[in-house]
């Protein structure tokens, strides 16, 4: 059945209208959005049903629709459970999605007793808000050097599109954005969102206050190096300890 819905859409590619502009539609990851064939035929409906394109750039990846009848149990597992065509409104209905869902799709609509098809293109982008970045800090002195620093760390889940980690600093009236390499992100693998957390180390020259931005999102400041240098108490090459805002 899936071939005969192919093979039916090549045979009548060069009789197919609709508008070639592309329409734009937005999700979120875990919540619906629908796509409606753009069409002002009223002709009775032959047939109505969405494929997405496929990393070769053709539209063979079946989401749902019907030819005379329902085409559901040929559906593939990923969309059975998540999707639903209106025929009156020749539109799909798309709930729970993923990040996997993002791409390119197709609708296409056939009406009765004529040779011609009309399809409509989207492109459906997913996003995810990431969650208010968590940071922890440890205090550490190096009696090598005598000098303080703080290790810091900063995480985020959630998030989609994969988005960069970055620090802003400010000391005094100055303040400047660190983004340092060395970020980790790992992909839920079944939704698809992103978390990502980094370890950097300051060293301390003044009070100054950090935050941490991931995909717009930024964490409350907090305060370091609030002690002037020459009261510090130092501890062992390398020693730290745990400051009691760090919540160790």
């Amino acid at each position: 059945m899936i071939r005969l819905l192919l093979l039916l859409v090549l045979a009548l590619g060069p009789t197919t209208c609709g508008g070639s502009a592309v329409q734009e539609v937005r999700g979120t990851v875990g919540r619906a959005v629908r796509l409606k064939c753009n069409t002002s035929v009223s002709l009775p409906v032959k047939g109505v049903y969405f494929q997405k394109k496929n990393l070769s750039g053709l539209y063979e990846i079946l989401v749902n629709g019907f030819y005379t009848n329902s085409v559901k149990d040929y559906l593939l597992d990923e969309y059975r459970n998540r999707t639903r065509v209106n025929r009156t409104e020749r539109s799909l209905d798309f709930w729970d999605l993923k990040a996997s869902d993002e791409g390119h799709y197709k609708c296409f609509f056939m009406p009765q007793d004529t040779l011609k098809d009309y399809d409509t293109i989207f492109h459906l982008t997913i996003t995810a808000d990431y969650s208010v970045p968590t940071v922890t800090m440890r205090e550490c002195s190096d009696c090598g050097e005598g000098a303080l620093s703080y290790e810091l760390g900063c995480s985020s889940f959630g998030g989609y599109p994969l988005a960069n980690l970055s620090w802003t600093v400010s000391e005094g009236s100055n303040e400047f954005l660190l983004q340092e390499g060395g970020s980790v992100s790992t992909a839920d693998k079944h939704s698809g969102v992103w978390n990502v957390s980094q370890t950097v180390r300051l060293n301390c020259t003044q009070p100054t206050n950090v935050s941490c931005s991931v995909g717009g999102v930024v964490s409350p400041p907090i305060s370091i190096c609030k002690y002037e240098l020459s009261t510090l108490t130092l501890y062992g090459e390398g020693e730290c300890r745990n400051t009691p805002s760090a919540g160790c």
